[in-house]
């Protein structure tokens, strides 16, 4: 039987995960034009919310 991964691994590899995911929205944001946001439809800026979410955790 194959073992379940323990929790702090699991989180381990959820933040870096994170950090990656923010680091491209990023990135992304960094590179549209910010001026139809019709044309803006792969950007967002819920990484900002995560990071402000992160601070409490």
């Amino acid at each position: 039987m194959a073992r379940k991964p323990k929790k702090d691994h699991r989180i381990a590899n959820l933040s870096r995960r994170q950090e990656r995911a923010i680091k491209n929205s990023e990135t992304i944001l960094a590179e549209i034009a910010h001026g139809n946001p019709a044309e803006e439809e792969s950007s967002t800026t819920v990484h900002k919310l995560v990071t402000e979410l992160n601070k409490y955790l």
